[in-house]
């Protein structure tokens, strides 16, 4: 269905006997599409020749459907329709009482502010990719950083596995010598290395407690180099190696925290 108020403007122009085409351009000149222009002159010829062709058309209206032809010979074509004379820059009635036609908005306007926005957002991106481009490499070196301190965490946790790893196996080397002591063996004597807490009796008497509470007796205590190497030690944890019996609580010592003990020197005459 064509525009109300173009149709509204055709058919009072055609009362005129101003021609379809003049119309047509003067709508056109104003701003209107020409598929709309066209669409409301061809509806009112349309609206016309129903009329004149309905049997309860009245008389009166056939000189006008007539005049309104009329107007589009080439006779009447020369009819002027000045746009000026019927379009109202105010919205006002025209001052030849015909209908006015407001001219359509431009969306001149709506490219502009399209534009600005898509200048502003490529100039931030330009601005944003500057400040940003010097701190490119920033996650290169957090990622670094990141690496490196956990290197160092690993590392520490490598020393301490390792000093674990030291302090069971002396445990266990401890452990092993002190069940060693109760070990049945073909040989009359073996070798012992234990660590204790050295102690004496008044009856000179040097006996090493270990951390099992197991007491070894100090066979050899009446040696004069023995004695003279324990005496200082008394109620210290001392390192004592020598030898023993399977299944027996004596020990010969041969050393002392690792120093063998000497003979002493025989007195000079």
């Amino acid at each position: 269905m064509a525009n109300s108020q173009l149709t509204a403007y055709v058919t009072a122009q055609l009362d005129k006997g101003v021609s379809r085409d003049a119309i047509a351009q003067a709508l056109i000149g104003a701003g209107w599409m020409q598929a709309d222009v066209d669409a409301a002159v061809s509806e009112v010829v349309a609206q016309r020749a129903t009329a004149a062709t309905s049997p309860a058309a009245s008389a009166p209206a056939q000189p006008v459907v007539e005049q309104s032809y009329a107007a589009s010979s080439p006779a009447a074509s020369t009819s002027s329709v000045t746009p000026a004379s019927f379009f109202s820059t105010t919205g006002s009635t025209p001052v030849d009482g015909s209908i006015a036609i407001a001219p359509k908005k431009s969306m001149a306007w709506l490219f502009i502010l399209v534009g600005v926005i898509l200048a502003i957002g490529i100039v931030g991106g330009i601005v944003y990719a500057f400040f940003m481009g010097g701190s490119a490499d920033l996650p290169t070196v957090t990622d670094q950083s990141s690496a490196s301190q956990q290197l160092s965490t690993l590392q520490q946790e490598r020393d301490q596995l390792q000093g674990q790893v030291s302090s069971l196996t002396t445990t266990v080397t401890d452990l092993e010598n002190q069940l060693g002591i109760f070990k049945n063996s073909s040989e009359q004597t073996v070798p012992l290395t234990i660590r204790g807490t050295l102690s004496t009796t008044t009856a000179n008497v040097y006996t090493l407690r270990t951390n099992r509470d197991i007491v070894l007796t100090v066979a050899n205590a009446t040696n004069a180099a023995v004695a003279a190497a324990l005496s200082p030690l008394v109620g210290a944890e001392v390192e004592l190696s020598g030898t023993h019996a399977p299944v027996s609580t004596l020990l010969t010592v041969t050393s002392v925290n690792g120093t063998a003990i000497q003979a002493p020197a025989p007195a000079t005459p």
